[in-house]
């Protein structure tokens, strides 16, 4: 393997520790934020997630613009979602704030391991250390 190709790994796995820590703060500030009933924290948070997510998405569509894939579903169902979000904030509805702050959470949640960036889980079945 040459130096170029090296390093190109090497800034491809940088990149990928580097975003997967972005978005253990991100979730990790979410979760502070929450505790603490600091909504506009939260929700900054979770678009930070967000962000950092965008990119795998349209990845993983096989590179579909992200208008295109704004047609998925998941997609669609945060645009509609942070409409209400928007009129929660407006009319200061703390509980319901709480709860669509909360549904996106989970929503983001599930697209990470749509798009391959959350936890791996082992198979027992596949469990090395009972050769």
């Amino acid at each position: 393997m040459s130096d170029g190709e090296s390093s190109e790994k090497l800034s491809v796995y940088n990149e990928g520790v580097l975003q997967i820590q972005r978005i253990n703060y991100a979730l990790s500030q979410c979760n502070y934020y929450a505790s603490k009933g600091q909504y506009p924290e939260w929700r900054a948070m979770l678009d930070v997630f967000w962000r950092e997510l965008c990119f795998d998405i349209v990845k993983k569509n096989n590179g579909k613009s992200f208008k295109e894939f704004e047609d998925c579903v998941d997609v669609t169902d945060l645009k509609d979602l942070n409409k209400k979000i928007n009129l929660s904030f407006k009319v200061k509805n703390t509980p319901l704030i709480y709860n669509l702050l909360n549904e996106k959470e989970i929503r983001l949640r599930i697209l990470q391991h749509q798009v391959g960036k959350g936890g791996k889980y082992a198979d027992p079945k596949d469990d090395e250390m009972d050769d």
